[in-house]
């Protein structure tokens, strides 16, 4: 994954938590109040880190037509988490993403 610095990557993820953010909201609209909207940036960033956990590619990690469904399965993942840490199947590939996305800036 290439990205020209730290900067690329702030935006692009900054970018991700607002359209979370936007998708949460549609799905079921909080009060107006700043607690709810705070409330919910939150939802959407720990999400966003979810996603960028996971995703294998920046292409992955952009690609709107699938995010819906990677946020779905990002929130029933959580829910299986829960569960005693032997139980829970891990993939190496997904955890490898930040060190390899950190590989391609040049560290």
């Amino acid at each position: 994954m290439k990205f020209n610095g730290d900067n690329d990557i702030l935006k692009l993820r900054q970018a991700m938590r607002v359209k979370i953010y936007n998708i949460l909201q549609q799905k079921q609209p909080s009060p107006a109040d700043d607690a709810s909207k705070a409330k919910y940036m939150g939802v959407a960033r720990r999400l966003e880190e979810g996603l960028f956990k996971v995703a294998n590619t920046k292409e992955d990690y952009m690609n709107q037509s699938t995010l819906e469904p990677r946020l779905a399965s990002l929130i029933k993942g959580r829910q299986l988490n829960s569960q005693p840490r032997h139980t829970r199947n891990f993939s190496m590939k997904k955890r490898s993403f930040l060190r390899r996305a950190g590989r391609s800036m040049g560290d």
